[in-house]
């Protein structure tokens, strides 16, 4: 048994209500129910918008700030950061790290990329294989021995002739050629003869020029 509330309109379309009581209906306390078509159901419940909630300066009012909404705003923005330090321009050889320095690397092997001339222009002599360019204007027939040396290094002998006489140049000790060198007899002509060093001992032809003018 529910008791319900009854809802009647009279002729005039005015509206009156008593309450009264329903078999079969689930009692439920403060639950109000309507006749709808032939049957009494549970009266819809009618919601209401919320009330709205303050705004982000209205709220920093209540909690003291002093000032229009334009000021509070402008309270928003930080204050400036300090000025950074001036930046730097690298400057060669010059350490900007402070990390541990590195090991000392192995001593190089003595090789220079220099132009050196022999030791003479005439004769045998000994030539000392630490340079990638050697020159030599003969003034005599001329044997070259290898001394020292580097695996993969590439020397150059660049030959300038001088005079009608032909030279004949010899490669001898430690040096694996094609054959001997013989310069012509026309003055002012050039020659070279390319080795590469293949186990620190020997060097070995790998190229030649004909006569260059």
């Amino acid at each position: 048994m529910a008791k319900v509330v009854k809802y009647n309109t009279d002729e005039s379309g005015r509206q009156s209500w008593s309450f009264e009581e329903v078999p079969n209906l689930p009692p439920v306390d403060g639950q109000e129910y309507i006749m709808k078509d032939g049957s009494w159901i549970p009266k819809p419940v009618s919601i209401t918008g919320g009330v709205d909630g303050k705004s982000a300066y209205e709220l920093a009012v209540d909690n003291g700030f002093i000032g229009t909404v334009q000021e509070w705003l402008l309270s928003l923005d930080g204050k400036d950061g300090q000025t950074g330090q001036p930046g730097y321009t690298p400057i060669k050889n010059v350490d900007y790290f402070d990390g541990i320095q590195g090991l000392k690397g192995d001593k190089g092997n003595g090789f220079t990329n220099t132009s050196v001339p022999t030791s003479a222009t005439t004769g045998t002599m000994t030539v000392v294989m630490d340079s990638d360019i050697k020159t030599i204007t003969p003034t005599g027939a001329c044997t070259f021995n290898a001394s020292g040396g580097t695996i993969g290094n590439i020397i150059t002998f660049h030959i300038t002739t001088s005079g009608t006489t032909s030279r004949v140049l010899t490669f001898g000790t430690n040096f694996r050629k094609t054959t001997t060198l013989s310069t012509g007899t026309t003055s002012g002509r050039f020659f070279s003869i390319t080795f590469r060093c293949i186990d620190g001992t020997i060097w070995s032809e790998i190229c030649r020029t004909a006569v260059l003018t």
